[in-house]
């Protein structure tokens, strides 16, 4: 996808946009990944809440399906193997550059994410 003199590089591999480059020079220094873990805090500590997250922060993420469908490539991932699936929508307009859109959908008995975000490896 290009927006002017910017281009954006998606994976065909894995699904993860892994370059932005302007004037021929990647901005990013590794491929941007979603991601499902966080620090714990003191609430945390006293509620035990990271024990039960625990499978997100290691979790694996394995491409299943990449499609284009009118304006947006659209990456299908699967998240562990027991925790769920990571869709991530990419989208351009000629002004605002590129849209990363992500949705998350969990299997029915896994645990919900400390946080869902994205992040450089």
């Amino acid at each position: 996808l290009t927006q002017g003199n910017i281009t954006y590089m998606v994976s065909k591999t894995t699904g993860l946009l892994e370059e932005i480059k302007k004037g021929g020079k990647n901005m990013l220094k590794s491929s941007l990944k979603p991601d499902f873990w966080r620090a714990s805090t003191d609430n945390d500590s006293l509620c035990g809440t990271m024990s039960i997250v625990k499978p997100w922060q290691n979790a694996s993420i394995k491409l299943v399906e990449i499609a284009i469908r009118k304006d947006t490539l659209i990456a299908t991932m699967s998240v562990g193997d027991t925790l769920g699936k990571v869709t991530l929508y990419y989208s351009g307009t000629h002004s605002a550059g590129i849209h990363i859109g992500l949705l998350l959908d969990i299997q029915k008995n896994a645990p919900y994410p400390a946080r869902v975000g994205m992040q450089t490896m």
